[in-house]
């Protein structure tokens, strides 16, 4: 039973992680300009990883933005890299609960 959760929360936490790294790579492409596969595929990635990954990044942007680093004028977004470590933390802090327990 632990070794399904630990994987478990393994696989979830690298989906997750993944998922930044595509919404990251996506932002530095232009959109394709022509109707082709290639757009559908550009926005259908990008969707999926906003969906997915909002969640953890809004309110990490958001706290960034009320800070004294943030403001109107902010033109780098930190909230992938500092999701990226939390969600580093959360795993290993949950696989460390599940070995406790189990």
């Amino acid at each position: 039973m632990r070794e399904i959760l630990e994987a478990a929360i393994r696989h979830f936490a690298s989906l997750l992680i993944f998922l930044i790294f595509v919404r990251v790579i996506l932002s530095w492409f232009p959109e394709p300009k022509s109707d082709s596969i290639l757009r559908q595929l550009y926005f259908n990635l990008l969707r999926i990883a906003h969906i997915l990954t909002d969640p953890i990044t809004g309110p990490i942007r958001n706290l960034i933005r009320k800070s004294p680093l943030g403001g109107p004028g902010m033109v780098l977004d930190f909230s992938p890299i500092i999701a990226l470590f939390l969600i580093q933390f959360a795993r290993d802090i949950l696989i460390q609960i599940v070995r406790m327990i189990f």
